[in-house]
């Protein structure tokens, strides 16, 4: 059998070169249009502000999970100073989450009031207030087997400095489980120590998600 070679003539390669550049370009947009867009912030007025975490959490989870408080308020914290991101450029945290933790139960009285009313004495320009309604590490389904569940409200309260208050963001039934992949049904030998830490972080994640833009998720499989 025969090899037959071509030579190129310099200026017919340079054309080949220039059409296969081109036609990996055209691919690589049709490949790019395959990722979600950047999802911008929904609130983003945090920076160049001193930011304070509150987190509420219903009597009943309270005594599942003494530490929801503070651990909760403690991981959007540290996401949020570890972001580095144009809507954090310029913010300071300076209490604590335990600060305001503290607060609260010094002063029992103030716990019905509302978060307009209490945000003035934190001494910060915004307070992330989060309220959580429902949090579980076993499935609904099947107790023996894990899956993190939890609700949680938002609300984003500017504080000026004459005192004056304003709600400037808020989102009801903001949802998080863990693991995202885990069916209905659960997922057996995770545990409820482990459960409960990736369910926070989940749930922390999707408050900071509304404060900072983001990649869309991937859309997952039934």
């Amino acid at each position: 059998m025969r090899r037959l070679f071509f030579i190129l003539h310099p200026s017919a390669f340079i054309l080949l070169l220039v059409a296969t550049c081109c036609s990996s370009c055209g691919l690589a947009s049709v490949v790019g249009k395959g990722f979600e867009p950047n999802v911008k912030a929904m609130y983003s007025g945090l920076a160049g502000q001193s930011v304070g975490v509150l987190v509420w959490a219903d009597r009943g989870i309270m005594i599942d999970w003494g530490t929801i408080q503070l651990d909760l308020a403690n991981s959007v914290q540290s996401q949020l100073v570890a972001s580095k991101t144009d809507e954090t450029k310029g913010m300071t945290s300076p209490y604590p989450p335990a600060s305001y933790v503290k607060f609260m139960r010094d002063h029992p009285g103030l716990e019905s009031a509302p978060i307009t009313e209490i945000a003035p004495k934190f001494g910060v320009s915004r307070v992330i207030y989060i309220e959580v309604q429902n949090f579980r590490t076993r499935s609904q389904r099947e107790l023996e087997l894990f899956r993190g569940e939890a609700t949680m409200s938002l609300k984003i309260i500017e504080v000026d400095p004459s005192g004056g208050t304003r709600t400037a963001f808020t989102e009801d039934n903001i949802k998080a489980v863990f693991p995202d992949w885990a069916p209905p049904d659960g997922v057996p030998s995770i545990g409820d120590n482990k459960t409960y830490v990736g369910t926070k972080e989940a749930m922390a994640t999707e408050i900071v998600n509304r404060l900072l833009a983001h990649e869309s998720a991937p859309a997952r499989g039934n």
